[in-house]
């Protein structure tokens, strides 16, 4: 297993198809800010990063879409479903007593008024599928609250790792409420036969102060990787992932300084690279030098060199691209109106997932930033255009997006390529 591209036909992915967890929040979970007791507004502690409630059998339907075009892709045995691997290292019980132990711990630490204080019999006397259903949902069938919370973004597999080269890095969350994702994700990689042979980096074990999540990982070329400096990390966090992405060959990081807001959560929030000239980006980021109201800052980190030893440039993507030898061709997401680009940001426009190059997958409802699709000769299918004749399409060598049907999936601030974790691509 090897990622050395973001546009490399893909060969094996690993995704999390919605399910039970998805009936278990409420009303109190989707309010990033709530009034304190003296009607000062303060943040949510129990804020679970869906800004609405979600329609479950809706949001299963639209990702189940989504996994049967990247099986369609990779053969189904290597879309591999996230409850699979979870339910296979749960026949263990010493590894399933040592995930308890650890997820225990991480609740009461997280949620402290909502900690249920359950027995661990509970999940030691389940079986392997009822184990694994009331890890993600934090209530067992029988009714039993297990956790203080759901895990809805568990359908956002991009990040719980991130395969940098012939290394799996193990990633880490910086909100309590993505922390069991993060436990669980390390004990199944960590155990799974599937990745025995896989070089592992344990990111929050090597440093454990520190997060960072895949969506501001990307592999530009099998030169150059992007970051994003965003409100989910820090510089010291970036500074202790470079040793992994220098040790895998990559030669150069760019570093983006991001505004700290959830509206740019992740540089792949912004920014997609879709084809070998192609990339799908937020004009702000791309032409100006100024997003939200925060500097634009680039910072170029070549090999054996941190964060710490160069100094940033306030310049523009297209700057960056321009004075690094990059041929790059943007294509605007919401086109060039700016309230369509700041609409379509918002519902993941320019957030798109490579199944190949110039091969894509998009949200249907952001129809500003297909329209500029089809003007640099993207054709555009809809999900029945394409499971007319995949095979068709793939060996194609014409550009073409398919247009995901999106009325739930974005409601956790989440494009496709946000629910996708390749872990193997041609190079």
């Amino acid at each position: 297993m090897s990622i050395r591209s973001e546009i490399g036909k893909l060969q094996k992915i690993v995704v999390h198809r919605p399910g039970a967890e998805h009936h278990h929040f409420t009303p109190e979970n989707i309010h990033e800010w709530i009034p304190d007791a003296n009607g000062q507004m303060v943040l949510n502690p129990d804020y679970l990063l869906f800004d609405d409630l979600v329609d479950p059998n809706i949001i299963a339907d639209e990702h189940g879409t989504l996994a049967a075009i990247v099986s369609s892709v990779t053969d189904p045995e290597n879309t591999i479903l996230f409850t699979d691997l979870l339910t296979d290292i749960l026949q263990d019980d010493l590894i399933r007593s040592d995930l308890i132990a650890e997820c225990f711990e991480s609740d009461k630490k997280s949620f402290p008024d909502h900690y249920p204080n359950c027995s661990p019999n509970i999940l030691m006397d389940s079986n392997p599928e009822t184990a694994a259903e009331t890890f993600l949902t934090g209530k067992h069938p029988s009714g039993a609250a297990v956790f203080s919370w759901p895990l809805p973004n568990m359908i956002f597999t991009r990040d719980i790792a991130a395969m940098v080269g012939d290394t799996l890095f193990l990633t880490w969350a910086k909100r309590n409420v993505r922390k069991r994702e993060m436990i669980l994700s390390k004990t199944v990689f960590s155990n799974h036969p599937h990745f025995k042979n896989t070089n592992i980096v344990d990111f929050h074990k090597d440093h454990p102060g520190c997060a960072l999540e895949g969506g501001d990982i990307m592999i530009f070329d099998s030169k150059t990787l992007f970051v994003g400096l965003s409100e989910r990390n820090s510089k010291k966090s970036i500074d202790a992932f470079m040793p992994t992405a220098f040790s895998e060959g990559f030669e150069t990081v760019f570093v983006i300084d991001l505004p700290k807001s959830r509206t740019v959560m992740h540089l792949d929030t912004i920014f997609t690279r879709i084809s070998e000239t192609d990339v799908l980006i937020y004009p702000p980021l791309y032409s100006g030098t100024e997003l939200k109201g925060h500097p634009i800052s680039v910072y170029r980190i070549d090999t054996g060199q941190s964060l710490a030893d160069v100094k940033p440039s306030r310049t523009s993507l297209e700057t960056v691209f321009r004075d690094n030898g990059f041929s790059i061709n943007a294509i605007l997401c919401g086109g060039t109106d700016s309230v369509h680009q700041d609409r379509e940001q918002w519902t993941d426009g320019a957030n798109a997932f490579a199944l190949d190059s110039g091969k894509i997958i998009s949200y249907s409802r952001n129809i500003k930033t297909l329209e500029e699709l089809r003007k640099v000769g993207y054709s555009i299918l809809t999900e029945k255009d394409y499971f007319s004749n995949p095979d068709s399409y793939n060996q194609s060598n014409e550009n073409w997006v398919i247009s995901l049907a999106s009325h739930e999936l974005p409601r956790g601030r989440g494009g496709p390529r946000c629910l996708t974790l390749p872990l193997d691509r041609k190079n």
